[in-house]
């Protein structure tokens, strides 16, 4: 019975969190491989509802829904940029692992410009950013 608990307590959830997240390299790979799928989704999703849009079928329906879709494509987009870089990041520049934060401060005010551009609200955020 001893075995069974020292088996149960040392592994989580079948050994995952040792197979995936051992290094910082696999974390970053398993993070790259869900972010390119995610893009490669939204993508798809976005471009087929604009080209539907463009068609004209069901124009009032999809381009509401490719208005909804376009910050969930910047975002994928921003999140495939943002594992891309933390990927390099571990790889080559293994001892300055704090740019990763430096580049998820980057792609979130990119991502809060733009989105607040597509909805209007550019006048708002883009003075706190110091722009004019």
């Amino acid at each position: 019975m001893d075995k069974i608990k020292d088996k149960n307590t040392n592994t989580s959830f079948f050994g995952l969190e040792k197979k995936f997240f051992a290094s910082p390299l696999k974390r970053a790979k398993l993070h790259l491989s869900v972010a390119k799928n995610l893009f490669i989704l939204t993508a798809f999703l976005y471009f087929f509802t604009l080209l539907m849009t463009i068609g004209g079928l069901y124009p009032e329906y999809t381009a509401t829904l490719a208005f909804f879709l376009y910050p969930v494509f910047v975002f994928s987009c921003l999140a495939l940029v943002y594992n891309i870089c933390s990927y390099g990041i571990v790889i080559y520049l293994e001892q300055y692992l704090f740019l990763r934060y430096i580049v998820f401060a980057l792609c979130t005010i990119i991502l809060l410009v733009i989105v607040s551009i597509h909805i209007g609200l550019h006048t708002l955020l883009l003075p706190l950013l110091g722009i004019k």
